[in-house]
Parts: C-alpha cells; sequence; structure tokens
C-alpha cells in the first residue's frame, strides 16, 4: 500500500462494524473495519467524538491469519499536520544496523563482534516495517553476508592458529628432544651453549596449545636445570682445581724468587731447572692468576741467571748498603703485621727473612738493632697467623658437625616411603651440605664421599621403588587384557548362540508359512487362520528381538575389541 493522504471521511465510512474498547494504557478506543477487505483503522476516542486537531487515525492491513501487519499512519495537513512519514525513520535504522555490521565484517576482535553481532540481529528483529518486503530482504541479505565475511575470517583465524600451535609443537618437541640429550652430555661447555641457542628457539617458536606449551616448559626447563647442576658440579672441580694449581704455583714462585737470593748460584739454577718441570706439571690456574704467576716466576728466573752477573757487583757493597737494605725489610716487615692477607704476608715475611739473610751485615749495633725490630715484626705476624689458625679451625670443626648431621639425614632418607617428598629433601641437603663450609682439608673428602654415599643409597632406593610400581602396574594392566580378552570369548560365544537360534526361528517361520491352508469350508477355517497368523507373528517377533540382542552384542565385541587395543599399546 501506498502512503498517500486519506481524508478523515474514510474513518467514518458508514460500512463496516465499530468496536469499543482500551488499550494497555487504559485509554478508550475504537476500532472499525473498512469496506475494503483485511483492512481496519484505529483512532483514540470514539468515531463520533474524533475531532481532527486531538485524534489521528492508524491504517494497516491484516494478515491472513488475522494479526495486525503492515500499517502505516494516515496523515495530511488537514487531517495530521506536523506528522513525519515514519517509514523513512524505519529505513534508516536497517540502513544504521547493516552499516554497523558490515565495518564488523573486518574485525579480529572475535568474542566481542560475535556478540555485537547477535544483538544488532534481534535489533533488526524489532525494527518496524519499510515501504516493501524486497527492501527489507536486501537489508537482510546485506547484514547476513556481513556476517559470513566476518565469519569465514574467524575459521581462517581459527584454523591458521590451530597450524600455528602444530608447527610450534613439533618444533618445541624437536627443541626438548635435544635439551634432554644435552642434559646428559659430557661436553658441558658445548652442551650449555647450545642450551642457550635452544632457549632463542623457544622463544622464536611459534606457541602450541597452553596444555602442551606447559608440559613441554616443564620438559625444557628440567633439562635445563640437570645441566645447570652438572655444569656448577664441573665448575666447582675445575675452580677447586684452579685452585690447587695456584696455591702450588704461588709455591713454586715463592720458592723461585727464593732461589733469586741465593748464594750458591749453582745450586739455584738446578732448583730452578727443577721448580720448571714441577711449574709444567702443576696443571693450569685460573687465566689471570696464571698470567700473573706466570710474570712472576718468568722474572724470578730472569733475575736468578742475572744474578750470576750482579753478584759479582754485590760483592763490592759496604755495610752501609746492607744497613739500607735491611731498614728496608724492617720497615716492609712492619708493614706486613697489618695486612688482610695472612697466607700472603706469610710468605712474604719468610721471603723477607731469605732476604734478610742475603742482605750481608751491618755494623755490629746497627745489625742488633734492627734484628730486634725485624724479629718484633715477626713475632707479631706470626701471633696473628695462628690466632686465624685457630679461628679456622673451629670454624672447620662447626663445618664438619654439620656435614656429619646433614650425612646422618640423608642416610635417613632412605627408609622412607615418601620418595617424592625425599627426592626435594635430598637437593636441599645436597645444597646446605655444599654451604656448610670447609670442614679441614683431612675430613673434606671423607665427608663428601659419605654423603655421596648416602644420597646414592636413596636414588637405589627411589629406583627400586619405581621399578616395584610399574611391575604392579604392567601386572594390573596384563589382568585387565586377560578379562577383556574373556568377556571377549563370551560375548563371541553369545554371537554364535543367537546366530544358532535366529536361524532356528527362520526354519521355524519357513515351516509355519509353509503349512497347507484349510478349506474355507471347513467349520474352524478362521480360528486356524487366526492361530497360524499369531504363531507366524510371535516367531517374527522373536527373531527381531534376537537380532537386536546380535546387534547389542556386536557392539559390545566392537567396544571390547577398542579397549584390548588401548590397553596393548
Amino acid at each position: 500500500m501506498g502512503n498517500g493522504e486519506r481524508d478523515p471521511a474514510d474513518v467514518n465510512d458508514a460500512s463496516g462494524k465499530l468496536i469499543w474498547g482500551f488499550d494497555e494504557h487504559g485509554q478508550r478506543v475504537t476500532h472499525k473495519t473498512s469496506s475494503r477487505p483485511r483492512e481496519g483503522f484505529v483512532a483514540p476516542g470514539h468515531v463520533s467524538s474524533k475531532t481532527v486537531d486531538e485524534d489521528h487515525a492508524h491504517y494497516y492491513e491484516r494478515r491472513e491469519d488475522g494479526q495486525p501487519g503492515h500499517h502505516d499512519m494516515r496523515r495530511g495537513p488537514r487531517l495530521y499536520p506536523g506528522v513525519e512519514d515514519d517509514w523513512q525513520a524505519n529505513a534508516a535504522a536497517f540502513q544504521r544496523i547493516v552499516s554497523e555490521a558490515r565495518a564488523l565484517g573486518s574485525s579480529t576482535d572475535w568474542r566481542s563482534t560475535n556478540a555485537r553481532l547477535r544483538e544488532l540481529r534481534e535489533q533488526m528483529k524489532n525494527v518496524g516495517p519499510v515501504k516493501s518486503r524486497a527492501e527489507k530482504d536486501g537489508y537482510w541479505d546485506s547484514f547476513n553476508a556481513a556476517q559470513s565475511q566476518f565469519r569465514d575470517a574467524q575459521t581462517r583465524h581459527r584454523e591458521e592458529r590451530e597450524r600455528n600451535e602444530a608447527i610450534g609443537q613439533r618444533e618445541k618437541e624437536r627443541i626438548v628432544s635435544r635439551a634432554e640429550d644435552l642434559a646428559t652430555s659430557s661436553d658441558v661447555r658445548a652442551a650449555s651453549q647450545e642450551m642457550r641457542q635452544l632457549g632463542d628457539q623457544w622463544k622464536a617458536a611459534p606457541r602450541a596449545s597452553r596444555e602442551v606449551e606447559d608440559r613441554l616448559w616443564k620438559r625444557f626447563n628440567d633439562a635445563r636445570t640437570r645441566l645447570r647442576t652438572k655444569s656448577d658440579d664441573e665448575r666447582r672441580q675445575r675452580e677447586y682445581a684452579q685452585g690447587q694449581a695456584k696455591a702450588a704455583k704461588e709455591r713454586i714462585v715463592s720458592r723461585a724468587m727464593g732461589l733469586v737470593h741465593s748464594s750458591d748460584l749453582r745450586e739455584a739454577s738446578q732448583q730452578m731447572r727443577a721448580l720448571t718441570e714441577e711449574w709444567k706439571k702443576a696443571g693450569r690456574a685460573s687465566r689471570d692468576d696464571e698470567d700473573r704467576l706466570w710474570r712472576d716466576f718468568s722474572k724470578a728466573k730472569d733475575a736468578l741467571f742475572a744474578k750470576s752477573k750482579a753478584e759479582r757487583d754485590k760483592r763490592d757493597r759496604d755495610a752501609a748498603q746492607a744497613k739500607a737494605t735491611k731498614e728496608r725489610i724492617v720497615s716492609r716487615a712492619m708493614g706486613l703485621v697489618h695486612s688482610s692477607d695472612l697466607r700472603e704476608a706469610s710468605q712474604q715475611m719468610r721471603a723477607l727473612t731469605e732476604e734478610w739473610k742475603k742482605a750481608g751485615r751491618a755494623s755490629r749495633d746497627d745489625e742488633d738493632r734492627l734484628w730486634r725490630d725485624f724479629s718484633k715484626a715477626k713475632d707479631a705476624l706470626f701471633a696473628k697467623s695462628k690466632a686465624e689458625r685457630d679461628k679456622r679451625d673451629r670454624e672447620a670443626a662447626q663445618a664438619k658437625s654439620a656435614k656429619e648431621s646433614l650425612i646422618a639425614q640423608m642416610r635417613a632418607l632412605g627408609s622412607t616411603s615418601d620418595f617424592k617428598s625425599a627426592r626435594d629433601q635430598a637437593r636441599a641437603l645436597s645444597d646446605a651440605f655444599f654451604a656448610a663450609g670447609s670442614a679441614g682439608r683431612e675430613d673434606n673428602q671423607r665427608l663428601k664421599e659419605q654423603f655421596a654415599s648416602a644420597k646414592q643409597a636413596l636414588f637405589d632406593a627411589i629406583n627400586r621403588d619405581r621399578e616395584r610400581k610399574q611391575a604392579e602396574w604392567q601386572q594390573r594392566k596384563r589382568e585387565k587384557i586377560q578379562n577383556v580378552e574373556e568377556a571377549i570369548r563370551r560375548t563371541n560365544e553369545s554371537i554364535w548362540r543367537t546366530d544358532d537360534a535366529i536361524r532356528s526361528s527362520y526354519s521355524r517361520l519357513q515351516q509355519q508359512s509353509t503349512r497347507p491352508q484349510p478349506s474355507f469350508t471347513h467349520p474352524h477355517y478362521w480360528d486356524i487362520v487366526r492361530r497360524q497368523s499369531e504363531a507366524r507373528d510371535r516367531i517374527e517377533s522373536k527373531i527381531r528381538s534376537m537380532e537386536m540382542k546380535r546387534s547389542s552384542l556386536q557392539q559390545k565385541l566392537i567396544s571390547l575389541s577398542q579397549r584390548r587395543d588401548e590397553l596393548l599399546r
């Protein structure tokens, strides 16, 4: 229908039927059917009292089911002054919704966009009528096309994410497998370098699903932790070996420096060559210490080799030069008393003593005075060194007691039943053992071996418990397989018996069907026919029941076979 202006007389058309009543707000309204089929008017107030300035009428066309359908307000300057047409508002509402749906078609905010599209669809359902069905269908087609565009993009995004997760899973499984191999490598330095590269590869690899990502990360982190522990152990061993080499070479350097001041140059040269051989066998200290000690050792050798020439000049020195030398020695000795490195100070003091012996003699008065001062400095340094050694001995005794207690705790863990907790406690005890400090050269190695033995006994017990649980699990699995196979055998027997019963029933049904019919003139003809029909029906019902039973047994057999296959994997 069009939106043309309608004369007020149409509302008061004499044809049709008037109905008075009330609307949902309690206002009186009048409904009047039109003389035209399926048309009518609704206006506030009674028709007889209708005023052009206050009332207006709604014109509509009823659907075939009798409910009001498409309608408009018949308006014009005479009947409805100042009222705008509502077709345009409905069309604008459709266009706004379709425009927003098209804008959302390229959105990547999947969750909120889905919710908004559902809201827009509900809004479209509630928009009023437009001029034609074709126009409304066009709006719906545009909306559905925009929604399809968004859902297609969402599907492609989900498939791409799943592909990336699969790629990420394969890549990270390769990384984890390699990391676990590296954790057992004997070349810890190269393995640590490659492990760092694997960490960068992990960061660069696509993410797998959350569950797979967490499981693989735990394995990867455990492998890195094992390698880091091995690296720490190797570093401690290397640092210990370097410390031993440093101490040995410091002694060699100290002896070499002492040889520089030897008066027997031939004997000193032979001892220097022996020290060179000891140097080669002493191992390597850290790079800085090695370079420093080698410079000192080379300097001592060079000084000794140059001493042959310098010795001739030293014979010409007089007592004044000896006095000056010993005054410097005394000054240095007094300075060593306040040193914080007592070991180095003691070595230097011993070197100063050698220097003193080789410095020559001053005058008697100066020699006695200088010797008293030098002896006083040495006594003070040696007393300070003794106090330090006593302190070190007390600390060693405390460390020894702590380590013995830790050994006893580690041994006690071997008798526990909670091996998971015991493993964590063992790691804590290991950390505490290495943090307890030195128990002295004689006890350190012994306590370390006892602790390692107790720890190994614990892990042997853990391994035995794991093997026992594995054996029990295998036994339970074998029993389950046997039970399933027995159920399969019984089900197969039931199927065979059912097949025999079905064949037997079909044979009976065939016999029943081939029985001769009674003569129509037989006085009990209808009773006989009825009994034969009922007999066939009973047999057919029994066959159907058995076939259903056989189908159920077949499904059960399939399920049992699948269960057996799962257990056999």
